[in-house]
């Protein structure tokens, strides 16, 4: 999914005609609804489909929807989760918002609301998502170009042409100082996917379980000292 593109909605909620509701009416050329009814078809869903939004009632028929929400901001990064119940609680709602809940809405809603609050909150995570891309760019920016004439140069520029605008995972392998992040900032600049991040890790300056966290992840709490998650880079 684009930063830019249509906003990706998940609804998560037990009750069908809330379901049918934001289908039918919250639906557009420019939005698109997901819809289920729990948190395990969330997770199913969250597994092979990446969101902007997740609309989140608090009462789930198999989770607290305060806990899942922990869960789903820990997991999944840039999201905004917009919470909504039929019971308004003032110590629910001050609770939501202090551990990073977008909003909080009670039902019965107006659609007008609930449409500032998704475009409000669409605006908020793609401007978080465009400071992370300005972000790595300027980090790399000041790549080297790759330049060269020699014959062997030659060879490798025409490689580069060669599988630049491909799918397939390039291999690059050299001495240290023969300009393999070059090539690699040349092999981008040149791919379909020159318009977004191009992050490059040094990872022989880790241990094992220090390259784990920064390739992977991990959790608050996950061991001591993870005071905070943290998103790995991939």
């Amino acid at each position: 999914m684009s930063i830019f593109n249509s906003i990706e909605i998940l609804v998560v909620d037990d009750e069908s005609n809330i379901r049918k509701l934001f289908s039918r009416e919250l639906a557009s050329p420019g939005r698109t609804i997901h819809t289920v009814g729990s948190a395990a078809e969330a997770f199913e869903h969250l597994h092979k489909h990446y969101y902007d939004i997740i609309i989140l009632d608090i009462r789930l028929p198999d989770a607290n929807g305060l806990e899942l929400m922990n869960k789903l901001l820990e997991t999944v990064p840039n999201v905004a989760i917009i919470l909504i119940t039929g019971y308004a609680d003032v110590d629910n709602a001050v609770e939501a918002m202090k551990n990073g809940a977008y909003d909080y809405i009670t039902k019965p809603f107006s659609l007008e609301r609930m449409e500032q609050v998704i475009e409000k909150a669409y605006q908020r995570v793609r401007l978080q998502r465009e400071n992370e891309l300005l972000r790595h760019n300027s980090e790399h920016k000041s790549m080297p170009k790759f330049i060269g004439h020699s014959k062997s140069v030659q060879q490798v520029r025409y490689l580069i042409e060669k599988a630049a605008p491909t799918d397939v995972p390039v291999l690059l392998t050299g001495e240290s100082g023969t300009g393999k992040n070059v090539a690699a900032a040349a092999l981008h600049a040149k791919s379909k996917r020159a318009g977004q991040p191009l992050i490059i890790k040094n990872c022989g300056t880790f241990d094992k379980e220090l390259l784990r966290s920064e390739l992977f992840g991990y959790c608050k709490g996950a061991f001591t000292g993870a005071e905070r998650s943290h998103d790995g880079l991939l």
